[in-house]
């Protein structure tokens, strides 16, 4: 839908906050404690491009590119001089080449909306498998 929640922002705040007051006491914990903040990291990096996405779009100076040379590719095919069957073919068959192509860039220009977008299912596993209890509640 577009939009950024703040709620993550505020769990990632708070477990970074906790990895940095956490002093290992043994090597063994610094070993972990390190692997433990590079983790976090990835997962960090992984989150920003992923809330990124969520506004990314291709820039109207490209769309511009694409439209022009669409409009430059119908024109000079207008202009061959051949007989009406051939100019029809290649004329059809650069017209459907240039509308998947539009129609490819419209579609991934939004990689998180739409139908066409990611889907959530493998975050929502995710989620299931590691972040739900298996413990029965009381």
């Amino acid at each position: 839908e577009g939009q950024s929640l703040n709620g993550g922002n505020n769990r990632t705040n708070a477990m970074r906050q906790s990895l940095a007051a956490y002093e290992p006491q043994t090597a063994g914990q610094r070993v972990v404690h390190a692997q433990v903040i590079e983790s976090f990291s990835d997962f960090a990096v992984a989150r920003r491009a992923r809330l990124t996405g969520v506004i990314a779009a291709i820039p109207n100076v490209l769309w511009y590119a694409v439209l022009i040379g669409a409009a430059i590719n119908i024109l000079l095919i207008v202009l061959l001089r051949m007989r009406f069957l051939p100019h029809f073919v290649l004329g059809t068959i650069t017209s459907f080449f240039l509308g998947v192509i539009l129609f490819v860039i419209v579609t991934l220009d939004r990689p998180l909306r739409g139908d066409a977008a990611l889907q959530p299912e493998p975050l929502r596993l995710l989620w299931n498998s590691s972040m739900i209890w298996d413990e029965p509640q009381n």
